[in-house]
């Protein structure tokens, strides 16, 4: 069942934990056999571009997640939703949709932010993400002394502090102009 409801004047829909389900999660058995866990959707929005996503969306699966999960993985799941939907909002394309959903399954949780986006920002989310896998505390701490010094851009930032405050794996897909950016940890 789909909640509808009104964000500053743009329509997005709140699906609850049962009403989808999504891929499955890979994990490998002590007998190196791969072995497919399903994934249940915990929360997925919707929304245009232009509404207020960020602050609702937020709100909710901060407390959505201090219910349900230990204090430190509920507040690294509301650090890795602010940051994740900031930049899919601030850098994303001006038109289109933005999907955010939290998921979780095989021990692993899941947070995927989908967005329209344009080749030269595309490309530099992605060097971003590898330079992340390469060494995330490094980056972090370069990136922190940039914002200190307002040198760089803004949005390395964010996905450095999913990395590492937040110990969350992150990785990028990109179909066409659709961008998938995923954040995952062990539960």
């Amino acid at each position: 069942m789909t909640d509808d409801r009104r964000s500053s004047g743009k329509l997005f829909a709140a699906t609850p934990a049962r009403a989808s389900s999504t891929p499955a999660t890979h994990e490998l058995s002590s007998s190196g056999r791969i072995k497919l866990r399903p994934r249940a959707t915990l929360f997925k929005v919707r929304c245009d571009v232009g509404s207020d996503l960020l602050t609702p969306v937020h709100a909710f699966v901060e407390a959505f997640a201090s219910k349900r999960f230990r204090p430190t993985l509920a507040q690294a799941i509301a650090l890795a939703t602010h940051e994740l939907l900031e930049n899919a909002l601030a850098y994303g394309s001006v038109s289109g949709d933005v999907t955010f959903e939290l998921s979780e399954g095989g021990q692993q949780l899941v947070l995927e932010v989908e967005n329209d986006a344009v080749g030269p920002r595309i490309t530099s989310l992605r060097s971003r993400v590898d330079a992340l896998k390469v060494n995330a505390e490094a980056t972090y701490l370069d990136e922190m002394q940039r914002a200190m010094t307002g040198r760089g851009p803004r949005a390395t930032l964010g996905l450095a502090r999913v990395c590492h405050e937040a110990k969350m794996q992150v990785d990028v897909e990109v179909d066409d102009k659709r961008v998938r950016v995923t954040a995952r940890c062990a539960t």
